[in-house]
Order: structure tokens, then sequence, then C-alpha cells
């Protein structure tokens, strides 16, 4: 398939619209294997490196993409008439100041030593060696406030010999169920030895846990991890180390917060019928009723769209028009945009609301004062 057929049939599948409605235009000569892999392995190749989000990488294959939905016809919606819209993400991971010292030894971080849960914790002194304790014998001990060091252990219901990136699903299992078990026993820093899977899976894991997490910058994103138990996973070779009557560690544990930018990809593709719904009875206006777009109701009314579609919700609200969606969510730029088009206000639901009764039953007071006024107009 072209860029020009795939990224006009994913926007059309991004606005709600199904492309079996779209007039009847057989593409299927368009699609093409050949054009299809090459724009796959363009988009995953080396060139763009993965495509970290935040890094130059993400931008270059944004740029890519950018021109791609240009050559493709589609009309810029980002940022100032741009297709790029740009949004903050909040990056949290364990900063490059934590460090791991076990028998006055430092272990690299991410080569010698994972910590795959970030937290802010400082924890020193004697290692407390528990190996393969489990049930009785790890009930027996006392290892509140200590620190304690212990082999990672078979996880229960570990994945299968066929699934995919079995040893990075084996390892994070494993650890959390064997940190799950330390912590439970009240140990201040936990220090989990590999076994043979989880230490296949070191490359994966390590880069994984170094890139911490990503999240849209909002007022509710944490920005600094809680404080816990701090979990270090060590290479097998440590075991000997760990088990020496005496042994001491010092854990460092320090996390990093930061925003940078990432984007997203906008573009539209013109229309050719306000009327068409999607598979769950959705038209353009409502589409623009809900996503808060007072200027796209004018504008669809202004082409044709009805304003008094009803749409098949789900089976509670069946028959909703857009006015009684504004109404039922208090939309008031969008119930004003509605109200000048002059709806009808006595269509009722197949549960036999009106848009008045939605806002009066949910008490959307200002929402109740405009359906009326707009009734005693009419």
């Amino acid at each position: 398939m072209t860029w020009r057929a795939l990224i006009a049939t994913a926007a059309l599948a991004a606005l709600g619209v199904p492309v079996h409605a779209q007039p009847a235009v057989d593409n299927r000569a368009a699609i093409r294997e050949a054009e299809i892999k090459r724009d796959l392995f363009q988009m995953a190749g080396d060139e763009f490196r993965g495509r970290e989000a935040g890094t130059l990488d993400e931008m270059r294959a944004s740029i890519w993409v950018a021109d791609m939905a240009r050559a493709a016809g589609l009309k810029p919606a980002g940022d100032i008439g741009s297709y790029f819209q740009w949004w903050g993400l909040r990056r949290v991971r364990v900063g490059s100041t934590s460090s791991v010292t076990i028998g006055g030894a430092s272990l690299a971080m991410w080569t010698d030593a994972i910590v795959p849960s970030i937290v802010d914790a400082r924890v020193e002194g004697t290692v407390t060696w528990v190996g393969d304790a489990v049930g009785s014998s790890l009930d027996a001990l006392d290892l509140q406030g200590k620190i304690v060091a212990a082999h990672v252990l078979i996880p229960a219901n570990a994945p299968g010999r066929d699934v995919s990136l079995r040893a990075m699903r084996y390892a994070r299992l494993a650890v959390a169920q064997r940190a799950a078990q330390l912590t439970r026993k009240g140990a201040s820093a936990i220090i989990l030895v590999a076994d043979s899977t989880t230490e296949s899976a070191w490359d994966f894991s390590a880069t994984i846990s170094g890139r911490g997490t990503y999240g849209l910058d909002t007022g509710s994103t944490d920005q600094r991890p809680k404080f816990g138990t701090p979990v270090v996973v060590v290479r097998r070779a440590m075991a000997e180390t760990l088990n020496q009557r005496g042994v001491t560690a010092v854990i460092d544990v320090r996390s990093e917060s930061f925003v940078y930018p990432s984007v997203n990809i906008v573009g539209v593709v013109p229309g050719t019928d306000p009327a068409l719904k999607n598979d769950y009875g959705w038209s353009a206006i409502f589409y623009a009723t809900r996503n808060g777009d007072a200027d796209m109701i004018h504008a669809l009314v202004a082409g044709g769209a009805n304003v008094n579609d009803t749409a098949d919700v789900d089976p509670s609200h069946a028959g909703l028009t857009p006015l009684m969606w504004a109404a039922f969510m208090n939309l008031l730029p969008q119930l004003d945009a509605l109200l000048e088009h002059k709806p009808r206000l006595d269509i009722r639901d197949r549960a036999g609301n009106t848009a008045l009764d939605y806002a009066m039953r949910f008490r959307h007071h200002e929402a109740v004062a405009r359906l009326k006024a707009a009734a005693g107009r009419q």
C-alpha cells in the first residue's frame, strides 16, 4: 500500500469513520506487499534507532512521518499550522549519582547491578544471607530492618517456553515475587542474585530498567517516586561474596525527574459525507460535540450535517441526539453551538428522556437555563 492510501485510511479510522462506509471505491489494487514492507522496514530500521520517546531519534522519525502525511495529501492539523503537536513528557529514572557497593567493591550500575524499581533511599550495613529460604524456613528468620541477600527463585506461573521475550518476562516476574517475599519480612534493602534465566536477560532488563518511566507532564503525574525498599539485582558471581560472614553493603539510590518534548503527527483528510456513521452509530457531529469543538459543529451543519441526528451510544443511551449528549455531559460551548441551529427540543431517546431531562437529572443548572430559554424562543 502506498503511504497516501495507508495514512488516509489511518486518519479516517482515527476520526471514527469506518473505511467501508466511504463512497464505493475499490482501492485494493493499490495494496502492494513490496511497498508495505518498504515503509515498515524504513520506520523500524536502524536509521531511527528505536525512536525512543523524547529523543532526537523520535524527532527524526516524526519528521519522516510528517513528510509522508504531506505526500499523502493530508492537511496539517497540529500546532501553528504544522503537522506537529508538541507535549511535555515526564521522565523519572534512577539517577546517575546512584551507587551500589558490596564488600567494599563498587558495582557498575546496569553492568553489574540493576535497580528494577525507582526509589529514593540510602541503606548501609551488614548483609544477611538467606539464599534459597522460602516458606517456613524464611518465616523463622528475623529480617526486620536488615539488608537481605537471596537467590532469585523460579517464579510461580513462570512464562512458557514458547512465550515471546520469555527470559525478560521470567526475570521481571521472578524478581518481583522474591522482592515481595522479603519486603513482607521487613527488609530495609534487598539484594537478589540472578539465576541463569534472569542473567540471560540481563542486557534487556538493564536497558528497560535504566530508562525508568514515561508519562504526560500533568498535575497527576508522579514527579518523584515514593520512598520504599531499594531492590538491587546482581550477577550470579556475587553469590560467593554475599554468603561471606560480615560482608557489608551500601545501597544509595537517587531518582531524577525531568521533562522534555515529545510530538504527535496530526493531519486530516477532508470528508465527503457528514451523515456517515461508524459502527457505534456515531457521526461527525457527535464527535465534534463530545470532543469540544464548537467551530466544527458549525462547519458540519453548514456542510449538511443533521443537528437532530441520533446515535446508539450504548444500550443505556440509545437514540441520543448531539444536544442530549451536550446536556448530559454539561458541555456548555457545544450546547450553545447546537442551539444556534435550532435543534428540536422535544426529541426523546429510547428511554424517554429529552435533552432538558438529562440536564435536570444531573443538576446542570446552567444547561437547564439555556435549554429553557431556547424553548421559549421556539
